[in-house]
């Protein structure tokens, strides 16, 4: 598209990510926008950008700390959105409906069969609701090294930075997807082989992401180096 919040157009004030397929101009389509369109695009997403961080409290300077970490990993952010999307999709998967009048026999009605009962078949179909959700959404422990060692060696193989990136590329990547998939960010030290890096609900905005990368760094410089035995 044109002139339109989005991703992969151009002359849009800013990305967003709508959850559709993106289909990506080149670079010479996209500098092919008037100077006017491209200044006021500019304007434009400056204001959403200051808007967003008023909402959520959060200082130019936090909003591109958080930056450095997302950039490095913005096309795994996106394979992960389009996964957790698919797993929502899941839900109205075919199974199994037992207790039917007709489709394949169900070999655990052997008995009600010789009884005369009719509910002895089961066939392929969608679930049926219940009036809640029948689905339990899947799990994910994410464990992270907080040890002293990995913020001594950062300056050689950048490994805390790596980190903190696949950290931020798990919360922004599941962002949206509470109800198909829960995690929890876990660290572990030489000194403590379990600390709880948030607090019960995954953080919801950028700010609260940001306090977790926090908390990770704020660990690795206080704690001793070695591994947990």
């Amino acid at each position: 598209g044109r002139d339109t919040a989005g991703l992969g157009g151009k002359g849009g004030p800013y990305r967003l990510d709508a959850g559709h397929n993106v289909h990506q101009l080149s670079d010479e389509e996209k500098d092919s926008a008037p100077d006017e369109v491209k200044k006021a695009a500019r304007e434009m997403g400056k204001r959403a950008f200051q808007k967003r961080l008023k909402e959520i409290e959060m200082s130019e300077y936090d909003a591109e700390r958080y930056a450095t970490f997302v950039r490095g990993v913005s096309q795994q952010i996106a394979s992960l959105k389009q996964i957790a999307a698919g797993l929502e999709a899941n839900q109205g998967d075919r199974v199994w409906l037992k207790n039917q009048t007709d489709g394949e026999f169900d070999d655990s009605k052997i008995i009600e069969g010789l009884t005369g009962e009719r509910n002895i078949y089961k066939r392929r179909g969608a679930p049926q609701e219940k009036g809640i959700n029948m689905t339990k959404p899947k799990h994910v422990t994410l464990l992270v090294d907080v040890s002293g060692s990995m913020y001594r060696f950062n300056g050689l193989d950048q490994r805390l930075q790596r980190q903190l990136e696949m950290v931020a590329l798990v919360m922004e990547g599941l962002q949206g997807a509470e109800t198909r998939v829960r995690y929890d960010v876990v660290g572990h030290s030489g000194e403590n082989p379990h600390i709880p890096l948030y607090h019960v609900t995954p953080p919801d905005n950028e700010k609260k992401r940001l306090r977790v990368l926090e908390r990770c760094m704020h660990i690795h410089s206080f704690v001793g180096q070695g591994t947990t035995q």
